[in-house]
């Protein structure tokens, strides 16, 4: 594995580190500082992964969002 070709990033990857490869991939400037967006939830202070929301809260968001649909399903199946 080769070092990140952008200076001053020490990562290991295939030329890019993975961030370095996103910004590569969108057309973002190499150069810009990290963006490091917050969860969207109210008072949560961790980096936003998915959507809008970090990692325990999307995983929470599909429960919610699985536990309607199945509701859904069952609802419908009764009519």
């Amino acid at each position: 594995m080769a070092i990140c070709s952008v200076d001053a990033c020490q990562a290991q990857s295939l030329g890019y580190c993975r961030a370095h490869y996103q910004r590569f991939k969108k057309g973002t400037p190499l150069d810009h500082p990290p963006l490091r967006e917050e969860c969207s939830i109210r008072g949560c202070r961790r980096i936003r992964h998915r959507n809008t929301f970090c990692d325990p809260h999307y995983t929470q968001y599909r429960e919610v969002v699985r536990a309607l649909g199945e509701a859904g399903q069952a609802s419908g199946s009764h009519a």
